[in-house]
């Protein structure tokens, strides 16, 4: 499970994640400019089988769109810290990996 971690999510994270999650990507790893348009970081994402993780509601519409991958983990923990979002996706690990397995579900809500 390859993850793209989204420009509005801290890169402190990845590093509380690797553990369970240790192909996981900051988006400024591959697109250090900060104005990299979304539909640039979704194509990336698609072409090398990343999930994005994100808080942004605009790759939700881009997969409802074109009703195609990459996958989207969307956040629905606004002011959460760190920590609390990396304990949240541990511990949805199974649910994560089911979710990744289905072709016909592009979104995953995690509140």
């Amino acid at each position: 499970m390859k993850f793209l971690l989204d420009a509005n999510i801290s890169w402190r994270l990845k590093r509380l994640i690797e553990v369970e999650f240790p192909d996981c990507l900051h988006i400024r790893e591959v697109f250090p400019d900060e104005t990299t348009p979304d539909f640039t970081i979704w194509r990336y994402a698609q072409s090398e089988n990343y999930a994005i993780i994100t808080l942004d509601n605009d790759f939700n519409e881009l997969s409802l769109t074109f009703m195609s991958e990459p996958k989207i983990i969307l956040l629905k923990l606004k002011n959460e810290s760190n920590q609390v979002i990396a304990d949240k996706l541990i511990h949805s690990k199974v649910a994560l990996l089911d979710f990744i397995s289905q072709n016909d579900k592009f979104v995953f809500e995690l509140f």
